[in-house]
């Protein structure tokens, strides 16, 4: 064989195995494994991020969005209606109809239909009742836990004085009216679980009829309101939802409300104002005996005073039909600071 050839075998032996080796190394002769393919995004869904409670208002940061469990997902492909966006604004200012657990998913059966608060208007219980405001601080208040739908008695303190007299002036309390209910909170028309600050007072807006809605207001410039919780009265009217507000509030068994009717029909028709004398009568107080002392003189000459009693029957009156004795009415002086 001739050196030419021999030296083309070579070569083309040296060339076949440099692409071989090449081959190798490329990975040819060992193909890469596909890679897997990513894995199926989970669905999501709006559950409770805490324990939820019938009747209240879900709040930003009451609820949140996680993935879907295997289980849930497999409710959720069957019935898609019963869910709420996986959105934390889907149940915002949402009122609940049930109570939920955390981590629960939320569903639309578990909420009122969507829509604003009932108007102050629609929560009286007829167009007999009226709504009246105060604001206590929560000492005067059973401690801030007093709830809308609940009763309440409003009690006055008051310092009760004579006039011209700086002796015997005493601080009293009586009830101005009994088991009113308590129709908003806080002023706020939404139904709110919210922390209580001891250090502001709470509003609360109850329903009373027309004669004490008044008196409520009148007495709150004459001393210190407070709200005493009493039992809720039967109070189903059936399809309306509404309290049953009985066709008469007088009171043949209680000597405070057995006028009351007439008192009402008084007030609304302007033929009655209320005044100190409605607040002697609730803290039946008596006649003011008020001594009339009179100097005698013959001629020119002293001869002492005289005493007659009046009995408080010739003091002015107000224009309302209760008798006024001249009592007056005052906020009792501030309570003295606790000890540091």
């Amino acid at each position: 064989m001739r050196a030419s050839t021999l030296f083309a075998v070579a070569l083309a032996v040296f060339l076949g195995l440099g692409v071989v080796a090449a081959a190798k190394y490329s990975g040819i002769f060992n193909p890469k494994t596909p890679p897997a393919p990513p894995p199926k995004e989970k669905l999501k869904v709006l559950v409770a991020a805490k324990n939820l409670f019938e009747g209240y208002t879900i709040l930003r940061g009451d609820v949140r969005v996680r993935d879907m469990s295997d289980d849930e997902e497999k409710q959720y492909l069957e019935h898609k209606d019963r869910y709420l966006a996986p959105k934390v604004e889907a149940g915002e200012m949402r009122v609940l109809v049930r109570s939920v657990e955390a981590d629960q998913p939320l569903l639309r059966e578990y909420l009122e239909d969507i829509n604003l608060p009932k108007a102050i208007n629609r929560r009286l219980s007829s167009d007999k009742m009226r709504a009246v405001n105060i604001s206590l601080p929560i000492a005067r208040a059973a401690g801030g836990l007093i709830q809308n739908g609940e009763h309440v008695d409003v009690y006055l303190t008051t310092r009760v004085g004579v006039p011209g007299r700086t002796d015997g002036t005493i601080t009293q309390t009586a009830a101005i009216a009994r088991n009113l209910k308590v129709i908003v909170k806080r002023n706020m028309l939404w139904p709110m679980m919210a922390p209580i600050d001891a250090a502001k007072p709470i509003d609360y807006t109850l329903e009373a009829n027309p004669y004490r809605a008044a008196l409520i207001q009148f007495a709150s410039t004459k001393g210190e309101l407070s709200l005493v919780p009493t039992a809720s009265p039967q109070e189903s009217n059936g399809k309306s939802g509404r309290a049953v507000v009985p066709p008469s509030q007088s009171d043949p068994s209680s000597k405070e409300y057995v006028d009351e009717d007439k008192r009402i029909s008084e007030f609304v028709s302007g033929e009655r104002s209320v005044g100190e004398a409605d607040l002697e009568r609730i803290f039946n107080l008596k006649p003011i005996n008020m001594p009339v002392r009179i100097e005698k003189y013959y001629g020119v000459d002293y001869h002492g005073t005289q005493t007659f009693a009046t009995n408080g029957y010739g003091l002015a009156r107000p224009t309302t039909s209760e008798p006024a004795y001249g009592y007056q009415f005052s906020p009792p002086p501030p309570a003295a600071a606790a000890p540091q």
